[in-house]
């Protein structure tokens, strides 16, 4: 292959097939060029019309999906008890720990005031022991049983290489209405 040298290129004494080379290299280069961006632009298009497809197919899904019904704080209010009974919770506490074999060793409540937006809470701090199927199971009893209840906090300690544990659970018993007409928040002790 014919190179030319510094020499001949200052002089102008380069034969014309070195140009037409390199006019043929670039014209190559060109329609290479043009034809990759025409090649993407049928790839753009292709991917534009499919979205256009899959958002008017998300749009007919929208049209015909049947709304949900609204349900506002008051509805789901309504079905919480006025008041929370915390003498049946730890009447079935006691009950439900007796069924299970665990110990109840005693609770703590404290009850927080309700207000339009803030629902009325009384949360109860249980002191059990037992092993971990016992403790489980009053867990799972007064769950059943008291559906407006949820557990904010369960600590355990195991004492034993038998498999006794101390509990400390904390429940919150959730209600619609006020606690104390003097609006002010109460703080009791249970023994057992």
């Amino acid at each position: 292959m014919y190179f030319p040298t510094r020499t001949q290129f200052s002089r102008g004494d380069v034969p014309l097939s070195v140009f037409a080379t390199a006019a043929t290299i670039g014209l190559v280069a060109c329609a290479l060029l043009l034809v990759g961006s025409r090649q993407q632009a049928l790839e753009l298009r292709s991917m534009n019309e499919h979205a256009a497809r899959l958002k008017q197919e998300l749009e007919e899904r929208d049209r015909t999906r049947p709304e949900a019904p609204e349900v506002s704080m008051s509805d789901f209010t309504r079905r919480l008890p006025r008041d929370a009974d915390v003498r049946t919770f730890l009447a079935e506490v006691g009950s439900s720990s007796s069924r299970a074999g665990a110990t109840f060793g005693g609770a703590q409540v404290q009850e927080r005031e309700g207000s339009p937006e803030r629902l009325a809470r009384v949360d109860i701090t249980l002191s059990l022991r037992g092993t971990y199927p016992q403790l489980k199971a009053v867990l799972v009893d007064l769950l059943g049983r008291f559906p407006a209840v949820t557990v904010t906090q369960w600590r355990m300690r195991r004492l034993d290489v038998g498999g006794a544990s101390e509990s400390s659970m904390v429940f919150a018993l959730w209600s619609s209405g006020t606690l104390a007409a003097n609006g002010q928040r109460r703080v009791g002790e249970v023994q057992r």
